[in-house]
């Protein structure tokens, strides 16, 4: 006898789950985009750290050398102190052997001299 036949099969709509119209479902493209969002963050929250490293690194190198520079100015102010003092030490000598006959101390003392009233005179 005849067979009658079967109504094709298909699921009810209800039951599928929708399609955008590039054909991606929504929930996929909602996962796509919040994965590529959280990759993005992950690498801008990388790149900040290394900035921040990079930062505090050139920070610490510069208080070093600030502090190296600081020793080298105070061994150099007391050199300087020194030298002075020196200088000082030498002049006052000098101006003991006023007395004695040494044309070049005379020489010297006169052109202070005159140095000095020069600059006093300004």
């Amino acid at each position: 006898m005849y067979a009658i036949p079967s109504p094709p099969c298909t699921t009810p709509t209800s039951l599928t789950s929708p399609t955008t119209p590039d054909g991606s479902s929504p929930d996929l493209r909602a996962t796509t985009t919040a994965t590529i969002t959280d990759k993005i963050r992950v690498r801008n929250k990388e790149a900040s750290s290394r900035y921040r490293q990079r930062t505090q690194a050139t920070i610490t190198k510069a208080e070093a050398e600030e502090r190296l520079a600081n020793g080298e100015h105070k061994v150099l102010r007391a050199r300087l102190d020194e030298l002075r003092e020196e200088v000082f030490e030498l002049k006052t000598e000098l101006l003991k052997q006023a007395s004695c006959g040494c044309p070049l101390i005379r020489g010297y003392l006169k052109s202070a001299t005159n140095d000095y009233s020069a600059n006093c005179d300004t």
